[in-house]
């Protein structure tokens, strides 16, 4: 019988037995993970991940890094199912959605990550629009991530779901050439955006791209009251004002803004280029 390890090996979270998302046998022992996305890093290269005393952090020199409550859509699990009715209703629909892919600037064939990509409503029509297109979609919230795969089975699209966090993506360096990011910053605590940010960068190929779109501003009564009421504030932290700060504090170049729309929402664009020189921009719309 496997000697069983209730450390995941690759986030450092403590994993008891019987509340596992996912195991795996290596060399006589098993290993329990808290999601499948760490589950499948360690798949990967298992000896990457074990050291003779014990079990190492994961795989690329970081801090194992610590769990925290994940805020779903609407602030909770059983609101997910109708979060994107909740969208739609507040002017976040498919013209909303649209736009963002107009940002990507995708011509088929790029490798595309929504990270924190929820019900999956954003990679689907990713998908749709865009068919050669090679669409991945993380979250961290498993219920969310049952809907993605439903919608992505409706509507006859292929997309890779992983279940991680964004501050420890389980993909190697340099994936993809796009990665979007829509309404899911807000949900990361303070001291996790930057980490998550840098992930982002880290999957990035040189000369990809990153989209991050999120709350920007509070500068209405609607912006407001959606925020407190459905959002809810929790992780915000300070990136009401400064959104901008955080792609290049995690070391994005040419960050600009490239789109104002409504309830505060702003649409920043960072690039992975060879030097890593940050800087600003005036090339703005606003609708």
């Amino acid at each position: 019988m496997n000697e069983i390890v209730e450390k995941d090996p690759v986030c450092g979270m403590d994993v008891k037995a019987g509340h596992e998302a996912a195991r795996f046998d290596h060399l006589g022992k098993t290993y329990l993970f808290c999601n499948s996305g760490c589950r499948d890093t360690f798949a990967k290269n298992p000896d990457a991940h074990v050291k003779r005393e014990g079990v190492m952090g994961n795989g690329r020199g970081a801090k194992p890094h610590q769990h925290y409550r994940v805020l779903p859509p609407m602030k909770h699990d059983f609101f997910t199912p109708i979060y994107d009715l909740g969208c739609r209703l507040m002017g976040l629909g498919t013209r909303f959605r649209d736009s963002i892919i107009g940002f990507l600037e995708l011509r088929g064939g790029e490798s595309v990550l929504d990270a924190g990509c929820g019900t999956g409503v954003l990679a689907v029509r990713i998908k749709e629009r865009v068919p050669l297109a090679n669409m991945t979609g993380l979250d961290p919230t498993s219920s969310a991530l049952r809907i993605a795969r439903r919608r992505a089975e409706k509507r006859k699209v292929a997309v890779e779901w992983k279940e991680g966090f964004a501050e420890s993506m389980p993909f190697a360096e340099a994936t993809f050439d796009r990665v979007v990011t829509s309404l899911a910053f807000h949900h990361i605590p303070a001291d996790k955006k930057i980490p998550a940010l840098r992930e982002c960068l880290r999957v990035l190929k040189p000369g990809g791209r990153l989209l991050l779109v999120d709350f920007c501003e509070l500068d209405t009564f609607g912006a407001r009251f959606f925020l407190k009421t459905v959002v809810g504030l929790e992780h915000f932290g300070d990136q009401i004002g400064r959104l901008d700060d955080f792609p290049r504090e995690a070391g994005f170049s040419h960050i600009r803004r490239v789109h104002r729309a409504h309830l505060g929402i702003g649409f920043y664009i960072g690039e992975k280029g060879a030097s890593q020189e940050s800087r600003g921009g005036e090339n703005e719309q606003r609708v």
